[in-house]
């Protein structure tokens, strides 16, 4: 492929275990912007928290000057270098509060009913919850899918990170917001490369959207296969590493097709 963008998850994907980056993912992050590729952060995480983990591994992205875009939790923020600040796209930001909005009194009966179920289960901020166990939240997660069905929610869904379960309107996720950037920046989808290890990435890596999907090798067993059906590249290395075991093939394979 020719690289012209590369939206990279973060928890179970840049981030190993204990919330560490390594230092070759950033050098090779910068190597992407010095050749005009975008560096794009795509999580379910917010903002806020998600600057964060970068900021504790010591980057500081209006120093560096990326990632040049963040999609967190749905929304998009644009980096302006000159203002040195992450920017909203108001136009998308504003309709995904909207669809959060129109769904937010179903989302938070469903949400009940799944605390009642599971002891250790915790609401986070309206529409998403922590689970405290990768098999609980699977069943919790089917739990609230065959609920969603049977009141023809038709518009809602949820996604899960490991144990991490995250109620969304079906036209957003990762995959239709970057459908989205990818016009406000003017990049051809199959020229965008998406990284991702669990199941809340599958809208970026189907290929429903025609980008080019890859994995790090600690990637979930269903996301590996996802990824090598769509012909895409599971990484031998894990998290980090991995990562930059992609970014290094396909950058080589960009330079011999300039």
């Amino acid at each position: 492929m020719y690289l012209r963008m590369a939206a990279i998850d973060i928890d179970g994907t840049l981030l190993d275990a204990e919330g560490r980056i390594p230092e070759s993912a950033f050098r090779t992050f910068s190597q992407l912007a010095s050749r005009e590729i975008y560096v794009v952060i795509a999580t379910g995480r917010g903002k806020e928290s998600t600057l964060q983990a970068l900021e504790e591994n010591d980057h500081d992205p209006a120093q560096e000057g990326f990632p040049h875009a963040l999609v967190v939790d749905d929304r998009i923020f644009l980096l302006d270098k000159e203002k040195r600040e992450y920017v909203p796209c108001f136009e998308w930001n504003e309709a995904v509060e909207a669809f959060h909005q129109s769904h937010l009194k179903e989302v938070q009966e469903i949400i009940g009913k799944i605390l009642a179920r599971y002891e250790e289960a915790e609401s986070v901020a309206e529409v998403n919850m922590s689970i405290g166990d990768v098999q609980n939240a699977k069943e919790a997660q089917r739990f609230a899918l065959n609920y969603i069905e049977k009141a023809e929610l038709s518009l809602l869904t949820v996604d899960r990170n490991r144990d991490y379960l995250s109620f969304r309107d079906s036209r957003l996720g990762k995959g239709n917001c970057l459908s989205w950037l990818s016009k406000e920046l003017g990049v051809e989808k199959s020229n965008i490369l998406t990284i991702g290890n669990s199941q809340n990435d599958e809208s970026m890596l189907d290929g429903d959207h025609n980008f080019v999907p890859a994995c790090p090798g600690n990637a979930d067993p269903e996301i590996q296969q996802l990824v090598k059906k769509e012909g895409g590249k599971v990484a031998d290395a894990s998290y980090g590493e991995g990562v930059v075991e992609i970014l290094e093939e396909l950058m080589l394979e960009t330079l011999e097709r300039a």
